[in-house]
């Protein structure tokens, strides 16, 4: 499609109609001006319009499916692991409880002296620590 330069002759525009629409002071050849919409439904911007506010739609649309299901899907693994996490923890609490109470029948003697060590050495750590606060 070549470029046909249209010049404007001065002589053109009437200096008294200045006042009017941009579309009456310099009038443009039928074949140069955009589609109005008006001559056609659903052609020109009108139509491109529509089409870019469809997408946009579309567009919020599956962004609102995403996060539905991201934050289904993070739900559902916390949950998961939240159990996975309790389960493991009462499992080493029996173990733990089960061990101690075997200890303590197989050596008696050894279980209260480590208890009595253990007493012994927090009664010292907060003689030290009430020294050192005071």
């Amino acid at each position: 499609m070549a470029y046909e330069s249209t010049q404007i002759d001065p002589t053109q525009i009437d200096p008294t109609r200045l006042t009017g629409a941009p579309d009456e002071l310099l009038v443009v050849p039928p074949d140069r001006q955009l589609p109005s919409g008006r001559d056609q439904s659903g052609s020109g911007i009108g139509e491109i319009i529509r089409m870019y506010s469809q997408l946009a739609g579309q567009a919020l649309d599956f962004a609102r499916q995403s996060l539905v299901c991201a934050t289904y899907r993070a739900r559902e693994s916390t949950n998961r692991s939240s159990s996975r996490a309790a389960y493991k923890v009462q499992t080493i609490a029996k173990r733990t409880r089960s061990r101690t109470s075997e200890f303590q029948r197989e050596y008696p003697v050894r279980a209260l002296a480590m208890v009595a060590g253990a007493a012994f050495l927090a009664g010292i750590g907060s003689r030290i620590w009430r020294s050192r606060s005071l």
